[in-house]
């Protein structure tokens, strides 16, 4: 077996074996003014902030200007406090004390399962779902020089959208022209 030498560093490194050259750490003690209560003067401001969660469909393009940039400038001046993700996350603690969650142009039949679990989970903990959209996603009013109309030609996709934008509590979208045209649509509601 090996032995050390007395005095010696090794083994003695942040008091994990205090000897006479390394008296190991010596816990602090509270000073009797300091309390571990949480009063209005020490209550950090973020845990009165408004807080929210943004699912992405892209990074790109609109998915950063009407995602990304607004949730970074919100957390930046300390606005709010806005998390974004792609995952969709069903774990119920996630959304305590969030106020809205805001998804960007979900469109799939497995997306719209998500989006009745949040809707029905923002009833029952008072966030409203917000339903972001920035591209004419019906099929047939896409016009044919745009490369990802055939993203839209199934017609589970046309239901799935239809469907989740008519059920959340709001849509958002880029401009009047949007607006007016989705206002058209059977049960949207801009």
């Amino acid at each position: 077996m090996y032995t050390q030498p007395h005095g010696s560093v090794i083994g003695s490194v942040i008091g994990t074996r205090p000897n006479s050259l390394n008296p190991g750490i010596v816990p602090a003690k509270r000073l009797p003014t300091q309390s571990n209560q949480i009063t209005p003067n020490s209550r950090p401001k973020e845990m009165d902030m408004v807080r929210g969660i943004n699912y992405y469909a892209d990074f790109s393009g609109c998915g950063f200007w009407r995602m990304i940039w607004p949730e970074h400038t919100l957390n930046a001046y300390s606005k709010a406090i806005i998390h974004g993700s792609t995952v969709m996350v069903s774990d119920q603690k996630y959304y305590v004390n969030v106020k809205c969650v805001r998804v960007q142009r979900q469109a799939t039949p497995h997306q719209l399962e998500f989006i009745k679990y949040l809707k029905k989970l923002g009833e029952e903990m008072k966030f409203s779902v917000v339903y972001e959209i920035d591209d004419i996603v019906f099929h047939e009013d896409i016009p044919d020089y745009n490369k990802f109309k055939g993203a839209f030609v199934d017609e589970k996709i046309k239901q799935s959208i239809t469907e989740m934008m008519g059920m959340v509590d709001e849509v958002t979208v880029t401009n009047n022209f949007m607006k007016e045209y989705y206002m058209d649509k059977p049960v949207i509601k801009i």
